[in-house]
């Protein structure tokens, strides 16, 4: 299955723009052949386009910028329009991960793309994502098969996208918004729970001094944060992702690098 039939895609307001540089690079370097779409809400900050170029030249990635003119920008509306995005924006493609801009995608030994097929093949579905426990939510990482995902889905998004524009939509969260997006679509929902980070979640270290719980590890994977932190520590060393990060420094990075390597890295045996 080709891998340069997906698309890697991302919303982003103005205060999440410092993320996108190690996004896109750590998509590319992982998965050289998938595409990177970047819907940004506004026009991205001059700080980063040097790198953003560099890094979209080197690749199918592109900025697609003042999308979602005229919707509210309070901070569930925000999240809410990332299951907004039609196909027309993925020209090309028949897979689309719509994921977070503050995660490190990193390579897996099952590609992401293929974990997710497989998910969405189990229950007949196009598309792969996971109820949250006692909810009516969905998760925000959200895989799909394009074609047939929009086939179902497209009429009830542009409803939706009418009364979130129009501020009609009420006091939804954007997890309940795209539950009830496959709900009224007529589309099955999975049972059990899979929802993979693929990759280091910085915006667990957005805050100082983080602990992170027994409980919270078992939900997340601690032994696949140890595979990804290992995977991380080989991109690190190399001179373009030093480029990157001198050109977008993240503090979050500093901080994971100390919180894994003290507790997971030491606890694999490998510190």
């Amino acid at each position: 299955m080709p891998e340069m039939n997906v698309c890697v895609a991302a919303v982003v307001d103005r205060h999440y723009q410092k993320y996108i540089p190690m996004f896109v690079y750590f998509c590319r370097v992982s998965y050289p052949s998938y595409g990177i779409r970047i819907f940004l809400t506004d026009t991205l900050n001059p700080t980063y386009r040097a790198i953003c170029d560099d890094l979209a030249r080197e690749g199918d990635v592109k900025y697609i910028e003042n999308m979602f003119r005229g919707y509210p920008k309070f901070n569930q509306e925000l999240k809410s329009l990332r299951w907004l995005v039609g196909p027309a924006h993925f020209q090309g493609f028949d897979y689309i991960y719509m994921g977070d801009i503050d995660i490190l995608i990193c390579k897996e030994d099952l590609p992401l793309h293929l974990q997710h097929i497989t998910h969405s093949s189990k229950y007949n579905i196009p598309y792969s994502n996971s109820v949250r426990p006692n909810s009516e939510r969905l998760s925000g990482l959200h895989f799909i098969i394009k074609e047939k995902y929009f086939q179902s889905t497209l009429s009830v998004i542009k409803k939706h996208a009418t009364l979130l524009k129009g501020r009609k939509l009420g006091a939804v969260k954007n997890e309940n918004l795209l539950y009830n997006i496959i709900r009224e679509s007529g589309l099955a929902l999975p049972s059990g729970w899979f929802r993979p980070h693929h990759g280091i979640h910085l915006g667990i270290w957005r805050k100082q001094n983080v602990r992170i719980s027994e409980e919270k590890w078992n939900t997340m994977g601690r032994n696949e944060y140890v595979k990804y932190y290992k995977y991380f520590l080989s991109v690190a060393a190399n001179e373009q992702y030093k480029k990157v990060y001198a050109a977008a420094p993240l503090k979050e990075i500093t901080r994971m690098r100390t919180h894994l390597s003290a507790e997971l890295l030491s606890a694999d045996g490998n510190a």
